[in-house]
């Protein structure tokens, strides 16, 4: 177990990872905490052996959960919350005795074939058991653009997700050159070349996951995770902090440094602290004991949570335009 930084905390809110990376038989991995691919098995990093004081929330993939059980059954005894990914097929089965399926949320991964191979394992298996279950889809410059995004889309609900995870993939000028060439050899493409080498990623990434999130819409698929739970944040709790993350970075994404995000990230984060149920509070009408739930959060926490109202209705207008 370490401590790690990802690159996108507002969609992976995570501070902890139980062993390393695996690199798959196709010889490419995903690696969640840099958004990154991952080409070469690395050794498994030194980490903490010790079981933590206060329950957290850990990142975990599928073969290292496999290996690591006794490790998986001691965290969660203590009341730590994972997200397991699966990068190889999993079974119910293979999860160690759990006290509540709220500890464990499961995502598989998506990434456009354009970029090498990795399978969107099943998980249906695991929603029929009661576990959140969803998919990662990896972000990455593909034509055409709504054509890509939908069959993203699909697959993810294909393979039993409830939730979808929109993050844009860092790739490196390696990987760019690996891929062009492997998909259009000498004879190049302009179309594909002024995409991938001569465009802004960050808007290029910007309009993929307008399209997703529209199609995630459509499709009546959530964004954003659902949990982990712990023994001292309800499953609750997490999922509506992080749609608080998710809306403070595309706040970010809209408005740039006049962006109010870092009102709901700060409020996010004092509700993941408090641990407290914010729909009770809501019912209460005492969301506003949580330190940052000012007028304006509370009532961008409201409608966004009940998909109704203003100030999230009109932002969710903007988002959309802004791949029109």
């Amino acid at each position: 177990m370490r401590r790690i930084e990802p690159t996108y905390p507002d969609l992976l809110p995570f501070t902890h990872q139980l062993g390393h990376v695996p690199v798959g038989p196709g010889g490419l991995a995903l690696d969640l905490v840099g958004m990154r691919l991952l080409r070469e098995a690395t050794s498994p990093p030194v980490g903490d052996a010790h079981v933590p004081r206060r329950p957290l929330r850990l990142l975990v993939y599928a073969s290292v959960l496999k290996n690591r059980r006794r490790a998986v059954e001691k965290l969660l005894a203590v009341g730590c919350g994972l997200l397991v990914v699966a990068d190889e097929p999993l079974e119910p089965g293979d999860l160690p005795s759990l006290l509540a399926p709220e500890q464990v949320t499961l995502i598989n991964l998506w990434l456009s074939p354009f970029w090498g191979n990795m399978p969107t394992v099943p998980l249906s298996s695991f929603r029929e058991e009661g576990f959140a279950t969803g998919t990662l889809i990896a972000l990455t410059p593909q034509l055409p653009v709504q054509e890509s995004m939908n069959a993203a889309l699909l697959a993810a609900r294909e393979s039993g997700a409830q939730f979808v995870v929109l993050a844009p993939l860092s790739l490196t000028g390696e990987d760019k050159h690996l891929a062009y060439e492997a998909a259009f050899g000498e004879d190049g493409n302009d179309v594909f070349e002024d995409l991938l080498f001569h465009s802004d990623p960050v808007d290029v990434a910007k309009t993929l996951e307008v399209h997703g999130s529209s199609m995630a819409y459509e499709l009546g698929l959530r964004e954003g995770l659902p949990g982990p739970s712990t023994a001292l944040c309800k499953a609750s709790c997490f999922a509506a902090a992080c749609s608080l993350l998710l809306w403070a970075r595309r706040l970010d994404l809209l408005d740039g440094v006049a962006s109010q995000g870092w009102r709901l990230r700060r409020a996010a984060q004092a509700l993941l602290v408090s641990g407290r149920d914010p729909f009770e509070l809501m019912e209460e009408d005492n969301l506003r004991l949580v330190p940052g739930f000012d007028g304006w959060v509370e009532a961008f926490a409201r409608s966004l949570w009940s998909r109704e109202g203003e100030p999230f209705a009109s932002l969710w207008l903007r988002w959309l335009e802004t791949a029109r």
